[in-house]
């Protein structure tokens, strides 16, 4: 019985350490990006346990969802706003049953396309969810296929609304998430590139 125990207490100490390893080197790739010095990494480092602890998610996936946010452009300068965006991205990722990485790339990807700011992220989420509300979609089946068409849809001046609309539109009519994706792609491509 004291050996199992000794066993078990080794295990939980081996686990821990390697938790926290891989936490550390998922905070030092998110350092990579930013400009920040020791101190101020130590404190983010804080940060994203907090904020892992807060929306229920692993430790190190919040550091990399962090990392994912700011390489896309997003809290380079100012952490906060990575936050920000993160944090409604995990709200929309709960909701949904959606990876905290497909979530963070789903809200990155429309922010960016459509030039909008970390405070806009609420409203993008808002529009995402109502998407599957009222389509026959789900949130990842959604944060796989609607950035694809994200950016060529904002390069065509086509409002997000009207993205979500049309997706709602397909997915009722019996498309699944990724051929409505397709289709709506098609049909951006003929409006930017037209033929005679």
């Amino acid at each position: 019985l004291i050996k199992s125990g000794a066993g078990f207490a080794a295990r939980a100490v081996r686990e821990s350490l390697q938790a926290f390893m891989q936490f550390e080197n998922a905070m030092h790739e998110v350092w990579t990006l930013t400009d920040v010095g020791y101190e101020s990494m130590v404190r983010l480092g804080r940060e994203v346990r907090n904020f892992a602890v807060q929306y229920a998610v692993d430790a190190t996936d919040a550091a990399r969802a962090l990392y994912m946010t700011i390489s896309a452009g997003i809290g380079q300068t100012d952490p906060a706003e990575g936050f920000l965006a993160m944090s409604e991205a995990m709200k929309f990722g709960k909701a949904t049953m959606t990876s905290a990485a497909q979530s963070v790339d789903l809200m990155t990807t429309v922010l960016n396309a459509y030039s909008l700011e970390a405070t806009d992220a609420a409203y993008v989420s808002d529009v995402l969810f109502k998407t599957i509300k009222m389509g026959k979609t789900t949130g990842p089946e959604l944060a796989l296929s609607f950035g694809r068409v994200a950016s060529m849809a904002a390069a065509a001046a086509i409002p997000l609304e009207d993205m979500a609309a049309a997706t709602v539109a397909l997915t009722r009519a019996g498309l699944k998430t990724d051929e409505a994706m397709t289709a709506l792609r098609q049909v951006i491509n003929k409006i930017v590139n037209p033929t005679e």
